[in-house]
């Protein structure tokens, strides 16, 4: 596996991963194009980062998976045991982490309010814009001309 380079952790982070008891906290993933981690699988990014973070990965959840030319975004759930798929489509308020994976290194840090709002309401519209036949990890490709699109969402007014 290629070397992470530099790894970075704010204070806030290990602050949030020690707390007792866990309280669930989403992680948004930011992995570059000119990252050496750039060809590995998503899968592997997610346990990749659960190492970073110092948390077995039995304890993550893939959700959502962005690839865009330059970035793939990816977005999972630590120590949210007590998920429902069936309400997930409603937006919670889960802190947030951001792993960006760059060039020459890792940086980790807790998100601003304003970024997790974003990243929860971003998940919480992939589960409806998927339907209720669909399960995580949903993959949204940007990479193209044509976007995405959705013929069964949760909430039909979509259509």
């Amino acid at each position: 596996m290629a070397s992470l380079g530099a790894i970075t952790i704010e204070e806030p982070v290990h602050t949030l991963l020690s707390a007792r008891p866990l309280v669930p906290i989403r992680v948004a993933i930011y992995l570059r194009t000119k990252s050496p981690l750039s060809s590995l699988s998503s899968d592997q990014i997610a346990n990749q980062t659960c190492t970073v973070l110092k948390v077995a990965s039995e304890r993550s959840k893939l959700l959502s998976i962005q690839k865009w030319p330059r970035l793939t975004a990816l977005a999972l759930d630590l120590f949210h045991e007590d998920y429902n798929l069936r309400e997930a489509h409603h937006v919670v308020n889960l802190p947030v982490l951001l792993v960006d994976y760059g060039r020459s290194g890792v940086h980790v840090k807790v998100a601003s309010s304003q970024f997790r709002q974003f990243v929860n309401d971003y998940v919480a519209r992939q589960f409806n814009l998927n339907g209720w036949e669909v399960a995580p990890p949903f993959f949204r490709d940007q990479t193209g001309v044509v976007p995405p699109t959705y013929a069964n969402p949760r909430d039909t007014s979509l259509l």
